[in-house]
């Protein structure tokens, strides 16, 4: 039998706690095993959502290793199970099992690229653009087919959409009205249907075009 290093610092979190906020001295590393995450920053009167973390992600470890206060927001989004581990516990680990740190400079790498593609996206894409890209996302990490339509296994609620996008509440939900008008998505509460891929895939390769940006 594999010992886990892990299964003592378990613990199941409903979907909404606050696992730290912004400015706060974190005592602690957060590894998912089940559930989702997301990370928040407030822009001024924008609270941006930067990740939406999910099994074998980790967070909370830039304020516990450096020593400094956490940047971001944690909370979760969909009840998970985490594994929380302090600074002294976490580090023993690491000297103890180089795997663990292996797999963890993987996911680092992982976040450079994601940095350099919100980076680049800022740049070239307005608020619309941003929102019909998380459309996309959501649709490729959790979308589900099932007759013909893709269900979107997230809680894709306006708010979570704009947080996403960095996109103001108003703005989303035009755009969200406008997809459900040409009959491209259904959009209630948390609910978030695709009807007709092929056609918002059109309908965004034509916006793109009207406004001289191609995707990188």
């Amino acid at each position: 039998m594999v010992h886990n290093p892990f299964s003592k610092f378990k613990k199941r979190v409903n979907r909404g706690t606050i696992l730290y906020k912004e400015h706060e001295q974190s005592q602690e590393i957060f590894f998912i095993q089940s559930g989702l995450v997301k990370l928040q920053r407030t822009c001024d009167d924008l609270i941006m959502t930067l990740a939406i973390l999910e099994k074998g992600d980790f967070f909370g470890d830039i304020g516990v290793l450096n020593g400094i206060e956490q940047d971001t927001r944690a909370e979760v989004l969909v009840d998970a199970e985490l594994v929380i581990i302090n600074k002294y516990d976490f580090e023993k680990m690491i000297l103890t099992n180089s795997e663990i740190a292996i797999r963890m400079l993987k996911k680092y790498s992982q976040r450079m690229k994601m940095v350099f593609d919100t980076i680049i996206e800022l740049a070239t894409e307005d608020d619309k653009g941003r929102v019909l890209n998380v459309i996309v996302d959501l649709m490729k990490r959790f979308g589900v087919i099932k007759n013909s339509k893709i269900y979107i296994t997230f809680p894709a609620s306006i708010i979570e959409i704009a947080g996403l996008a960095g996109a103001t509440l108003n703005h989303t939900q035009r755009i969200l009205d406008d997809l459900v008008a040409g009959g491209m998505v259904h959009s209630k509460d948390e609910t978030l249907v695709i009807l007709d891929k092929e056609k918002l895939y059109k309908f965004i390769e034509y916006y793109r075009w009207r406004r001289g940006i191609r995707k990188v």
